[in-house]
């Protein structure tokens, strides 16, 4: 908060690179967490036996995209003319390529979009960490079932709006490039990001005192997941 303060008053004339600053920042540690979601869906899914012993570390982390949705809806909100060029109508109407990608790339589809997207993932993230944590209390299978189900939603969702998202928010601050690939490589750089992270607090959690029933076995196969 500090920092985006100092950024406003030494920015007054030039307000989108305080914009751009806070949407990168927030978009970056909201999609580790989204990516973290991923993570615990995909194990619950595939039958995953080992990852149960860390699971509440990447939980933990995907729990940040329900607190950071509103806020980042609103950093879009607020500093979209200042970082989305093609939003200005006058700049679309002397630009062919932007014209042609306007049934796209449209604040009114822009939004709606955003909305999709940061409600499906809070959503989703939001009840299968309830799920997992009724399993505490409550042996019923129906509850483990259910996970996968919220599970396969989220991967298929997840599918496709790790894609779109990263076209929206990233790729079409300069609209006049693009590529096929963009929406791939966002994800397995901030994949790799986020079991850092998960591989750095599982070695501090061991290191005091907890998580005794991990091995190396368990290191070994966040490597392999790196």
């Amino acid at each position: 908060i500090l920092l985006a303060a100092i950024g406003l008053f030494t920015n007054l004339d030039n307000p989108t690179r305080l914009w751009t600053g806070l949407m990168y920042n927030h978009l970056f540690f909201m999609i580790i967490g989204l990516v973290a979601g991923f993570f615990v869906a995909s194990q619950t899914i595939g039958y995953n036996g080992w990852y149960v012993l860390i699971k509440r570390i990447p939980e933990a982390m995907m729990m940040y995209v329900p607190f950071m949705a509103i806020p980042m809806f609103l950093i879009l909100f607020f500093g979209f003319d200042h970082i989305y060029h093609w939003g200005d109508p006058e700049v679309v109407a002397h630009d062919k390529l932007l014209q042609g990608k306007a049934p796209y790339l449209n604040a009114p589809f822009f939004f709606g979009r955003a909305v999709i997207y940061l409600a499906l993932w809070s959503g989703l993230i939001w009840l299968l960490r309830r799920n997992s944590v009724s399993t505490d209390t409550n042996p019923d299978l129906k509850i483990y079932t259910r996970s996968k189900h919220i599970s396969a939603l989220f991967i298929l969702v997840f599918a496709v709006t790790s894609s779109t998202y990263s076209w929206d928010w990233l790729m079409s601050i300069q609209p006049h490039w693009y590529s096929t690939l963009w929406g791939w490589y966002c994800f397995i750089s901030i994949f790799v990001t986020c079991m850092s992270i998960v591989y750095l607090v599982v070695r501090y959690l061991q290191s005091q005192g907890y998580l005794k029933d991990v091995n190396q076995e368990h290191y070994h196969d966040l490597g392999k997941d790196m």
